[in-house]
């Protein structure tokens, strides 16, 4: 019996989909935010690790100890690009209604169960032996050329719509606020990004296998670890910036609509709360939480978020850090606070550490403090 050889490769990807499983497993059962594209995310990093596993099993030789686990999987690539849609279209669409037309999108995968249908029923040795001669041959075959094709057609098809979806939902939210999700759409551009870069390489190994008839294993397994990092990226956004992957995206209408706030109210609880901030500034306290500014205008929390969602357009930690930041922008430019680093006035304004400073700094204004201060210089001369 063959022994399994786990070279540096194979572990690479097998931590991605060790990872992956933990991912979408939390992504699953985590309940802030749009829950159903929470899932949906979660069945899509669940799918990619399902791949890559098999992978992993591909390059280490567990395929040949366990012949039955070949084409398991394969089936489920034809998922990845419906879910990565689907995901996006349930982060800029609230509600979403399903219904029975949306089960077209998974004719691709049941094209691919029906014609390697007769693979399953075969014996340990002769999937083995289907296995091993399938990437020997001088040509491939019909059937691999058709897989191929299909699934990169259908690749290219869910990105170009996911494109158009981001693409509208950027023009809607454009006339509005500037607090009216930019993160969310950044997010949801980058993660387009990985899966272009994914395409390319699907394209590439497609292209040979039509045009010079040879398989070339580099850009297969290339996007094999495209979709690794892809993991892994996620993984990194779910602990450093949660907020990424969690908005609240509920419509506020909806959301507030058996509200006891009448309009003169939430006027007077807004005016309340913008005096609080500009007089007596417990933004500059980090350890600021939503029940203690609820508390210092005599607010109840849920009441105090009604506000800052629904007439100012915003969340509770944008709004604080807004005001962290506008305080920032003055010491900056201060000649009285030129003894402090820019680190000092960061933590003095209430930030935790430099590094969420510099990070919300940039996404409030554009700029780094170091850029934003020498162009208050460049203005100042002028």
């Amino acid at each position: 019996m063959e022994s399994i050889q786990l070279n540096l490769s194979a572990l690479g990807i097998a931590f991605g989909a060790l990872q992956g499983y933990f991912l979408a497993a939390i992504l699953f059962w985590h309940r802030k935010g749009n829950r159903v594209a929470n899932r949906c995310l979660a069945a899509l990093v669940l799918v990619i690790s399902l791949q890559l596993t098999d992978t992993c099993f591909s390059l280490s030789g567990a395929l040949v100890r366990w012949p039955h686990l070949i084409y398991l999987t394969r089936p489920l690539w034809f998922l990845i690009a419906p879910l990565l849609y689907f995901y996006i279209k349930l982060m800029v669409q609230t509600p979403v209604k399903f219904s029975s037309r949306d089960l077209l999108h998974l004719t691709p995968m049941l094209l691919s169960i029906i014609s390697i249908s007769d693979f399953y029923f075969l014996s340990a040795n002769a999937k083995l032996s289907q296995y091993t001669s399938l990437y020997k041959l001088s040509e491939p075959s019909a059937l691999m050329l058709f897989y191929w094709n299909l699934y990169t057609a259908q690749v290219l098809i869910y990105v170009g719509l996911s494109i158009r979806r981001l693409y509208r939902y950027e023009k809607q939210v454009k006339p509005q606020s500037a607090n009216s999700n930019p993160i969310q759409l950044n997010w949801l551009k980058r993660l387009l990004n990985v899966f272009a870069i994914y395409l390319v390489f699907s394209m590439i190994t497609i292209l040979f296998l039509t045009v010079k008839r040879t398989y070339i294993s580099f850009f297969d397994y290339t996007s094999i670890c495209i979709l690794a990092i892809f993991v892994h990226s996620i993984a990194i956004i779910a602990i450093r910036q949660p907020e990424k992957l969690f908005p609240v995206l509920e419509r506020l209408k909806e959301k507030y609509r058996h509200s006891a706030l009448s309009d003169s109210i939430r006027k007077e609880y807004t005016g309340r709360l913008n005096s609080v901030m500009e007089n007596e500034r417990p933004y500059l306290n980090s350890e600021l939480k939503l029940g203690d500014l609820a508390a210092t205008l005599n607010m109840l929390p849920h009441h105090l978020s009604q506000i800052i969602n629904q007439e100012l357009k915003s969340n509770f930690y944008d709004f604080v850090n807004e005001y962290r930041v506008k305080e920032a922008q003055k010491r900056l430019t201060d000649p009285a606070s030129q003894s402090f680093t820019i680190e000092g006035i960061a933590l003095d304004v209430g930030f935790k550490s430099r590094a969420s400073f510099y990070r919300v700094f940039k996404k409030m204004t554009g700029k780094t403090p170091t850029q934003y201060i020498e162009s208050m210089k460049v203005l100042q001369l002028t």
